[in-house]
């Protein structure tokens, strides 16, 4: 789920079924069905079922007969009404019709940026001239640019820029510094990413808070409490460390919180039981810095 993911569009699974074809032993539709089905994550949608050759009361006795169980208003899972993520993210697109695209939270899930709540409503991006979306899918319908659309687990998703700017509308600054600083950390996205999807949707309703997080530097960090240090360096006046970089030492990489490489300088934030936050430093005299800054906590020597 890194950097080398490229933009894609994922094409809707159908197969072909004339008027005047019979059904074969060895294809029967229900097979036509299933083949749909296992490329979708076990969704199919009525209008891949007309095309595989079943018809609405076919279709009727299915779902009575539990072959069939409804998702979504024209959506079908196949076989068995269990839903995994990806099963419901691609539900939604195909509930939506051509052009939809996995957007918001629900993207940020597919993408692996945030954890899937389940009592959410998935989110989709549908062309301004789709119509009305089935009930317990939240549509939204802004310009959506073809680079901002990617394809993850052949589903239609926003890219991890556009997903986080989308987010951006409603976050609040430090959860969405948060959001940022983690998928930098995880090579979801990176600065210049960000800036190109800013540049694009200059008047985007999340565009001034994501400029905000983006005007407080670079900081692939992946706690809060590396957050935590990292304000406290910068409100003390040092000089910013690198966040999480590899180094290579005594034959084993190692990714210390924070460094300066001129004095091999280190930090590491640690998370206690009691809420704290205990820094863990090796290196020259930039710990007087901060505890004149009020850092309160230990500082000793360890590598991490």
């Amino acid at each position: 789920m890194g950097l080398m993911s490229t933009p894609a569009v994922a094409p809707e699974v159908v197969w072909r079924h004339g008027r005047a074809e019979p059904d074969k032993g060895a294809t029967p539709r229900d097979v036509r069905v299933a083949l749909v089905a296992a490329q979708q994550h076990g969704m199919i949608a009525t209008r891949q079922l007309r095309a595989c050759g079943v018809d609405r009361d076919a279709t009727r006795v299915r779902v009575a007969s539990g072959r069939l169980h409804p998702v979504f208003r024209g959506v079908y899972a196949v076989g068995h009404a269990a839903l995994t993520e990806t099963a419901l993210f691609t539900a939604a697109v195909l509930a939506c019709g051509v052009g939809a695209v996995v957007s918001h939270h629900a993207a940020a899930a597919l993408l692996g940026l945030l954890a899937w709540r389940g009592d959410r409503a998935p989110e989709v991006i549908v062309p301004r001239s789709a119509e009305p979306h089935a009930r317990r899918i939240h549509a939204h319908r802004p310009r959506l640019d073809p680079r901002d659309v990617w394809t993850r687990e052949n589903i239609r998703v926003t890219s991890p820029a556009r997903t986080i700017l989308d987010l951006a509308t409603t976050r609040p600054h430090k959860p969405l510094r948060r959001l940022v600083r983690q998928a930098q950390a995880e090579q979801h996205v990176n600065v210049r990413q960000l800036l190109a999807i800013l540049h694009r949707h200059p008047r985007h309703p999340g565009a001034a808070r994501l400029r905000a997080v983006i005007a407080d530097g670079p900081g692939p960090t992946r706690s809060d409490h590396e957050d935590i240090v990292l304000d406290l360096i910068t409100q003390a006046g040092l000089e910013r460390p690198e966040s999480n970089p590899k180094l290579h030492l005594d034959n084993r990489d190692i990714h210390p919180d924070l460094l300066w490489r001129g004095e091999l300088d280190v930090v590491d934030a640690h998370d206690l039981s009691s809420g704290g936050c205990r820094i863990r430093w090796r290196g020259g005299g930039r710990a007087t810095g901060m505890r004149g800054a009020g850092a309160r906590r230990s500082m000793a020597a360890c590598w991490g």
